[in-house]
């Protein structure tokens, strides 16, 4: 019989939503030790907890070239990145981005978007902070350094929690055992 891993780390995960990522088998996620912003990473493999201190007090955790990255919301399309170097020694170098054409696909200059999280292909997704009709988020390919506006028409009109998941799979895969 297998034990549930212990935890050293007194923490808890806020009440609002966050979505933790997973890199390379450790999943990360925003949690407050102390009333004081962490990040908690747990090893699938070794089941261990760590704490790692933040640079700055931000939540938005995104998968940045294979990297966790704290992600800040973005204006006019530039944002910044604290990207996760070096877990063990919790070194933390700051990535400045700038979007492409951002002024030719969002009308409003004044509406803030949040990064949403990285798809698969290494893209990020940015969503305005405030509700927008029609609903649309804007896809940025960091590889390629372009982005896209996505249009999502006949969402409705109340949509002041609107969650998005990326990269969902329907699999047909049958789960019996048959010998």
């Amino acid at each position: 019989c297998a034990s549930a891993p212990e935890c050293n780390h007194d923490h808890l995960p806020p009440s609002f939503t966050t979505k933790g990522v997973c890199i390379n088998g450790v999943v990360y996620y925003y949690a407050w030790i102390k009333s004081e912003g962490s990040l908690i990473s747990f090893d699938l493999i070794s089941e261990e907890f760590n704490v790692i201190k933040l640079p700055e007090d931000i939540q938005c955790l995104v998968n940045y070239n294979g990297k966790i990255a704290l992600a800040s919301h973005a204006k006019l399309g530039a944002l910044y990145l604290w990207v996760l170097e070096d877990a063990s020694k919790q070194k933390w170098s700051k990535v400045s981005l700038l979007v492409p054409s951002w002024t030719d696909l969002v009308v409003d200059e004044n509406l803030y978007f949040k990064v949403r999280g990285t798809l698969s292909t290494g893209e990020l997704i940015f969503t305005p902070t405030r509700p927008v009709r029609p609903f649309y988020f804007i896809s940025f390919d960091i590889k390629e350094n372009s982005a896209k506006k996505v249009v999502v028409e006949e969402i409705g009109d109340n949509f002041p929690n609107l969650e998005i998941y990326f990269d969902h799979v329907e699999s047909p895969m049958v789960l019996s055992n048959v010998s």
